[in-house]
């Protein structure tokens, strides 16, 4: 992730800061009809502050660009002009770092693979009329007809996106830089490009090396979207996915998830790995320690039943394939720590006739449902609490007690809701004490009567 925040911090300060600057350099040499002679050099008699500031741009103490000045010989046919300006070749330097952060951008959010990289053009990516911006990629499968071109499949491009790579076609629409039409084509070489290969693209990933200090980024790692890593952290994320995406709600960005397959996958290997993390500790805790908690009654029957499936080195894989099947098949599954190390385990629909405690006083809910773990309560039938939250519920246990103690400024319904969190909290410990390695002394015993 350092080296995801190397690459986005480069792009950004290339589509953010850089390109604006860019935008009004290219009006400016347009206004001047530099676009249209050999070279599009600039002459003037003596210096041309105005043309020096406007071509000289440094930001952040990085420079964007500079014109080059030659001094001339005053003759009478060119005019007696003293200065010469060439801009084009710095011109291009800063159109490539342009092009560069785009193609980090279209890596890491649409997960492309390299071929499909080589297959775009500057018109791929457009607005409808309705504003929104798509990509028209080209995918490829592995098949053995080498006449086999592909097949066109259009997908959303996040709005900053769309609006970036029109930019980058109004810098491109100056001189001749617009070339042969590729997206990802350099605009410092002369070279007249028929066929965009991975080469191009290699070259590209080494100049993002070296303009990020990131070491080898290669395509595959490029594939590892934003999009995944903040579904990594937490599955809930994808409200951030949504906000990045511009989407105004929850449905549009499930729509959009859908419509990109790597996306969906990234997605569902994302949840299958939190869920099998999380499941997999509540099992060797149950297991092997202690447990409370309606659901966990449940997996420790399992256990007792079958002991010999919950153990050995396979246990995580096995509990994987099991998650993965369950998600698969459709089946409602939600697992997930809380805020004070216990468990959330449901595997009921959520509709709005039975809520969960933790969005049961909620307003203006909305579909799809999901538990919010930062509201977890230890009296709600999905909670389970495993001998790690120990600590955690004890001193809770103080705190209700010192409030309760408190006769002063409280209620007689808050007295009420403290007494029952008082009562549910304590209901645990106790259970986990009369749990302690109650599975494990149950196995050895059963072990030994074979």
């Amino acid at each position: 992730e350092a080296e995801l925040a190397k690459l986005i911090n480069y792009s950004l300060f290339w589509l953010e800061k850089a390109l604006p600057k860019l935008i009004e350099l290219r009006d400016y040499l347009d206004s001047l009809k530099l676009a249209t002679t050999k070279g599009s050099p600039f002459s003037s008699k003596g210096p041309n502050e105005e043309f020096e500031e406007m071509t000289h741009i440094n930001i952040d103490n990085t420079c964007v660009m500079t014109a080059t000045c030659t001094k001339l010989k005053p003759y009478k046919k060119n005019g007696y002009k003293t200065h010469q300006y060439t801009w084009k070749n710095s011109y291009s330097i800063a159109l490539d770092h342009i092009k560069n952060s785009l193609f980090i951008f279209i890596s890491l959010i649409m997960g492309l693979r390299l071929r499909e990289m080589t297959q775009l053009m500057l018109d791929d990516i457009y607005k409808d009329n309705n504003g929104e911006y798509w990509i028209n990629i080209t995918r490829f499968k592995t098949v053995s007809d080498p006449n086999y071109q592909g097949e066109t499949e259009v997908m959303p491009v996040p709005l900053f996106i769309g609006e970036c790579v029109d930019n980058f076609k109004h810098l491109k629409s100056i001189s001749n830089f617009k070339k042969q039409g590729y997206l990802f084509q350099s605009n410092k070489s002369r070279k007249v490009v028929n066929n965009f290969t991975t080469a191009n693209i290699k070259l590209i990933i080494n100049q993002i090396s070296l303009s990020t200090g990131v070491d080898k980024p290669h395509s595959h790692r490029f594939r590892k979207t934003s999009a995944e890593m903040l579904i990594n952290r937490n599955e809930k994320n994808i409200d951030l996915i949504r906000m990045l995406f511009g989407h105004e709600s929850y449905e549009m960005t499930l729509k959009y998830i859908a419509r990109n397959p790597f996306m969906v996958r990234a997605v569902a290997e994302a949840i299958e790995v939190h869920f099998t993390e999380d499941f997999h500790e509540v099992v060797k805790s149950i297991r092997d320690d202690s447990y409370s908690g309606e659901p966990a009654e449940r997996v420790a029957k399992a256990i007792l039943q079958a002991p010999e499936k919950f153990q050995g080195k396979q246990l995580k894989l096995q509990l994987m394939n099991y998650i993965s099947h369950l998600l698969s098949s459709g089946e409602m599954l939600f697992i997930h720590r809380t805020a004070i190390g216990i468990y959330c385990i449901n595997n009921e629909e959520i509709t709005f006739d039975n809520l969960p405690l933790c969005i049961a006083e909620r307003k203006n809910l909305s579909l799809p449902l999901s538990p919010d773990t930062n509201n977890c309560n230890l009296e709600c039938k999905h909670c389970v609490v495993i001998n790690k939250a120990k600590q955690a519920i004890s001193e809770n246990i103080k705190f209700y007690n010192s409030v309760l103690e408190s006769s002063d400024g409280i209620g007689a319904k808050a007295r009420t809701t403290y007494q029952r969190k008082l009562s549910a909290a304590e209901k645990h410990l106790k259970t986990l004490d009369s749990n302690k390695l109650k599975i494990k002394e149950s196995i050895d015993v059963r072990e030994l009567l074979i």
